[in-house]
């Protein structure tokens, strides 16, 4: 099993449907706009076992819940996968009454998906056609309470091999594999009978090539659908999830903090397209240091130039106070300005400054974290009608504790 963020789904919001049980295998799984095919409200690029931000735990185990009237006619099928939790866990299904807040609401849109934790308000859960089997009632329910796939975990090449060339080429990125600190494993190795793990084929070319191969012997991983419920290890990580039955909880993983002084590559950071200039890594001495930076500059022969580096995104994972440090230098009657942005769901600037200094200055931001990845800019502006000018990046780093 295997947490997230927030983003508008509405393609996958249709018109409620009702329609008579039919069998389609685990194919309503398989969302092309969805990550990882069933999860709502992250990016499908976004690399994410259970858990590690405690908050989008639901209290006390209680998952508060509404069903649509669309959901009215497989009610039953409803009850008999949330009848698996309260029978093996102390997770319990409550309908939701009036003033509750933080519930979901069960649908019958396009295919079978939720968001993966408590989000906080009304989040959707869509159990359409071809997803009223047990064993996909059970692991959407699963996503609910806080659980990613299997097939994710950041160890999975230890226990499956994918086989890239029989996946749909723009399916490819469901099977990304977590960043280590991304997992929570429950103290629980990778299980090839959890009702979170996909089938054999999915996602597959051709609906029959297989996708992934277990590389345990005489073991068979078969279609979610076909899954009675929940694994004997799915059973115990939702109880420690929750510190059910005296069960403890481990600690989340350790999150390395991200610290690029650019001496070996650029980081991930890219240069914003459509600009009239670009950071360029350069090995150089400046302001009396000497080594690889970030560099845009112009000369007073030169022409306007203006960048905009982009940072990767940076999960907080439940951590309310981070740190953003970087090393700015500016030189040269050039030199415009250099202003720091923060985007997650907005984007903001947390720092402005046209001051020449002709030296390095550490610029440090204690920030408030939310629930969504965050990511930074860092704008500068040169003009050559002014003269020569040097705006340079040292040793960008982004910790989840205060500067």
């Amino acid at each position: 099993m295997i947490l997230l963020v927030l983003f508008v789904i509405g393609f996958a919001w249709g018109t409620p449907v009702d329609r008579p049980l039919e069998n389609l295998g685990d194919l309503p799984l398989y969302h092309s706009n969805l990550f990882e095919g069933d999860i709502a409200g992250v990016s499908p690029y976004a690399d994410k076992n259970a858990i590690v931000d405690h908050t989008l735990l639901w209290p006390g185990g209680i998952v508060y819940y509404e069903l649509a009237p669309a959901a009215a006619s497989i009610r039953n099928q409803i009850l008999e996968g949330m009848k698996e939790y309260h029978e093996k866990t102390c997770i319990q299904f409550k309908e939701r009454t009036a003033g509750v807040k933080d519930y979901i609401r069960i649908n019958r849109y396009d295919g079978c998906w939720s968001m993966v934790g408590r989000q906080g308000g009304m989040q959707e859960l869509s159990l359409g056609y071809g997803c009223e089997w047990k064993g996909l009632v059970v692991h959407e329910l699963g996503h609910a309470v806080g659980f990613w796939h299997e097939q994710n975990r950041a160890d999975r090449d230890d226990y499956i091999e994918v086989i890239w060339d029989n996946i749909l080429q723009s399916m490819q990125y469901n099977f990304n594999k977590m960043e280590p600190w991304e997992n929570n494993y429950l103290n629980e190795r990778f299980d090839y009978k959890s009702v979170m793990l996909y089938g054999e084929t999915a996602f597959s070319k051709d609906g029959t090539s297989p996708t992934v191969r277990p590389k345990q012997p005489d073991v068979v991983i078969g279609p979610v659908w076909k899954k009675p419920g929940f694994s004997e290890s799915d059973v115990r990580r939702v109880n420690r999830l929750y510190e059910c039955f005296g069960e403890v909880r481990p600690p989340p993983p350790k999150i390395p903090d991200f610290i690029c002084d650019f001496e070996s590559n650029d980081c991930g950071l890219e240069n914003q397209v459509g600009m009239r200039g670009e950071f360029q890594r350069k090995y150089d001495t400046l302001g009396g240091r000497t080594g690889y930076f970030m560099v845009l500059s112009v000369t007073s022969s030169g022409t306007y130039a203006d960048s905009r580096l982009i940072t990767p995104y940076f999960g907080a994972y439940g951590n309310q106070d981070v740190c953003m440090s970087v090393d700015v230098y500016m030189s040269g009657p050039a030199v415009r300005d250099v202003e720091i942005s923060r985007q997650d769901s907005n984007t903001e600037s947390i720092g402005k400054y046209t001051e020449v200094s002709n030296s390095w200055v550490t610029r440090n931001f204690n920030l408030k974290a939310g629930r969504e990845d965050m990511r930074f800019f860092i704008f500068a502006a040169l003009d050559p009608y002014y003269g020569d000018g040097v705006v340079a990046v040292d040793n960008l780093k982004f910790k989840r504790k205060p500067c």
